[in-house]
């Protein structure tokens, strides 16, 4: 498994919050919508986790679901069989395109109960340091 550096994953994250406007996702409108199925957020991670080209266009799909993604992604962190990298990507897409305060806690409770002392620790690391620099956005 590889995980990012701290001070590396906060610039992007911090980059990618100026760029994408903070995760305003899709109007009110849309919001109230239904939820996307698990499937495809599933699809939409794992094309995200890709990088290149691919994160691109799974980025902007985020973007415009906003809260309506929330649902699948919180089921994917609950599902003891996501991979760590799918975890990680996840909390990539939380801070930058699903703000979501459950989901938030979600991650940090699977992190908090990863086998992997230096996974848990890095992970939860980064993720201080990735609402540490949310908040100071403004």
């Amino acid at each position: 498994m590889r995980i990012i550096g701290k001070n590396a994953a906060a610039v992007l994250v911090a980059a990618a919050l100026c760029a994408c406007g903070g995760g305003a996702g899709e109007s009110k409108a849309a919001q109230s919508a239904e939820p996307v199925p698990v499937e495809e957020v599933r699809a939409l991670v794992a094309q995200y986790g890709q990088g290149g080209g691919d994160k691109d266009v799974a980025g902007e799909r985020f973007h415009d679901l906003g809260p309506r993604a929330a649902p699948g992604l919180r089921q994917m962190v609950e599902d003891r069989a996501t991979s760590i990298d799918d975890l990680q990507t996840i909390l990539f897409i939380t801070q930058v395109y699903v703000p979501d305060p459950e989901l938030s806690a979600a991650l940090r409770t699977r992190f908090a109960s990863l086998p992997d002392r230096e996974d848990r620790e890095m992970l939860l690391g980064l993720m201080d340091q990735m609402e540490a620099a949310a908040a100071e956005e403004p």
